[in-house]
């Protein structure tokens, strides 16, 4: 039998073959135009962006700082030689008549920040645990002072120079204790024209303080040794002295006649640890 042939593959028609090159080459261009596009775009986004953060950055460079003024109150001393007064006075929810006396603190407000500031206000209040007189109470705050024994009213507002020191000296009227009172009163007639020093020494010798505690006196060798009670037993006043300046500085110091820069014989140099509520005090025992 005669072998059959095999049909001949059809031919593409040569102009189709053509045009598809040419749809796919475009393709290919249209997608890298695209991506180019996308690309351009994209850099200059994040170019934009770049300068508006540069930009910001100056403006930020160029922006003042905000002030902070740096308070705080260096040293506190009493002042027991200064000339004092003692008047009578019946606090509420106490039995019968007692007396305050003036005393004299010598306080150094240091500006430990880079600026000038203005002290515009002070305030205090007595913050001991059981206070015969309350939190606040007429007498306890008898103004500033001059530190210079002339007893010149300090006037508010004044200024503190940056890296510098003013003293002022707060008067304040401290809550006695009736039976320290009536002693006291009873031997100085015209408490004005006395130093509290006086006062104290005289409170001494009758073995007892403006609060009452009770002091044990041995003599030896024409010298007398005063035994004070234990700290945790020691009565007295805690006081919150608050300074404030224009620019919202403010300083938080606690005072008191032992504890807190208070009467030299104890010779205590730990200060006091003020709770950041303000609202209770935790007194070192050595």
């Amino acid at each position: 039998m005669p072998r059959k042939k095999n049909s001949p593959k059809p031919q593409k028609d040569p102009q189709i073959v053509k045009n598809a090159e040419l749809i796919s080459v475009e393709k290919s261009k249209d997608a890298r135009e695209k991506s180019n596009l996308i690309a351009a775009w994209v850099v200059a986004i994040f170019t934009v962006l770049s300068v508006v953060f540069a930009v910001y950055q100056i403006y930020l460079g160029f922006q003042p700082k905000p002030i902070v003024d740096e308070i705080t109150v260096s040293k506190v001393d009493l002042m027991r030689n200064y000339t004092t007064s003692i008047r009578s006075f019946s606090p509420p929810f106490f039995d019968g008549t007692t007396g305050i006396i003036s005393v004299y603190w010598r306080i150094v407000i240091s500006n430990i920040g880079e600026k000038d500031f203005s002290v515009t206000k002070y305030d205090m209040a007595d913050k001991s645990d059981n206070s015969p007189s309350g939190t606040y109470y007429t007498g306890i705050d008898q103004g500033l002072f001059s530190c210079d024994g002339k007893y010149t009213y300090y006037a508010l507002p004044f200024t503190v120079s940056n890296g510098g020191t003013t003293v002022v000296c707060l008067k304040m009227g401290l809550v006695m204790n009736k039976e320290s009172f009536n002693l006291a009163s009873s031997n100085f007639k015209d408490s004005t024209t006395v130093s509290f020093n006086e006062i104290e020494t005289f409170l001494r010798s009758r073995e007892t303080d403006i609060y009452g505690n009770k002091i044990q006196i041995i003599s030896a060798d024409s010298k007398n040794t005063y035994i004070y009670p234990a700290l945790k037993d020691i009565r007295e006043q805690l006081f919150v002295v608050n300074f404030y300046t224009s620019r919202g500085g403010v300083v938080h110091r606690i005072i008191g006649y032992y504890l807190c820069n208070g009467a030299s014989e104890l010779q205590l140099s730990t200060p006091c640890i003020l709770s950041d509520d303000l609202q209770s005090f935790k007194t070192p025992v050595p």
